[in-house]
């Protein structure tokens, strides 16, 4: 998915900047060399950028900044790659340094294509020395080269129209946000996450079960994960958790389940 984004005419290496607002402007600069969005003209993706930043910082952590926006008037997504090596004050999560910006518009219209690109390169920056090499790349060409061989292929286009039910229960918070990231890349439908307590909580408090609920360090906190994904998806979603997330067959904090749906009925705003 990234490596059709990326256009080598699109990535500026070694960028020396004082400010974020000189690397968005710089991105949308990048970003208008595209003839679609060159339509709407750097200043405008400037302002579409600098209002996301407004919402709250794209600086995601560990020297990472993916600013992104939307526009109607936009049919495809546009992406830039700048490095700063000596990095940049970006307001990040983790207050560090931004060394590397991804720089992304598209259409709001197609939302699900949208979180899919933010996820696939939130889990390609995590990869073990990616950023480093990205960092100290010195051409276009070893950008492009250096996402085509760490991106993972993408799924197959789905040919049938089964539907599973996912869920998972999460105990352990730092599943939740691994966990968003690989059913991102590969189901382009709504998820949705419950916050709930355990039964526990509950009984404790009633005269009839408390004597029995006196564990103190019972997890009661959970978060239950729903998705409707394609049937043929669900082997693949199973072991990218395996691998990335955790093993729900030996690790605790973590269950997940897949339900074949024989009859829907509903809608949901998702």
């Amino acid at each position: 998915m990234l490596n059709k984004l990326i256009a080598e005419g699109q990535i500026s290496l070694g960028m020396t900047a004082a400010s974020k607002d000189e690397v968005l402007s710089a991105a949308s600069e990048l970003l208008t060399k595209n003839p679609e969005a060159g339509q709407i003209g750097a200043e405008k993706i400037h302002g579409l950028l600098a209002s996301r930043e407004g919402l709250g910082s794209t600086g995601i952590g560990d020297g990472i900044a993916i600013p992104h926006a939307t526009d109607d008037r936009l049919e495809d997504f546009h992406f830039a790659i700048i490095t700063i090596p000596d990095g940049v004050d970006f307001d990040s999560i983790d207050r560090k340094p931004v060394q590397v910006v991804f720089a992304m518009v598209g259409p709001s219209t197609k939302r699900s294509i949208h979180v899919r690109i933010l996820a696939a390169l939130s889990r390609l920056s995590k990869k073990k020395g990616f950023m480093k090499s990205l960092v100290s790349a010195s051409t276009a060409q070893e950008v492009t080269a250096l996402f085509l061989g760490a991106e993972e292929p993408e799924a197959p286009e789905p040919h049938m129209v089964e539907k599973s039910l996912f869920f998972a229960l999460v105990q352990e918070s730092a599943y939740l946000e691994p966990l968003l990231e690989v059913l991102a890349s590969v189901t382009d439908v709504g998820i949705t996450v419950l916050e709930g307590h355990g039964a526990g909580r509950y009984l404790h408090a009633m005269p009839l079960f408390s004597v029995f609920w006196t564990d103190n360090d019972r997890k009661e906190d959970i978060k239950l994960v729903l998705a409707v994904i394609d049937k043929h998806t669900g082997n693949d979603i199973i072991r990218r958790i395996s691998s990335t997330v955790a093993d729900p067959a030996k690790d605790s904090g973590l269950l997940v389940a897949l339900q074949d749906l024989s009859l829907v009925s509903g809608c949901l705003e998702l």
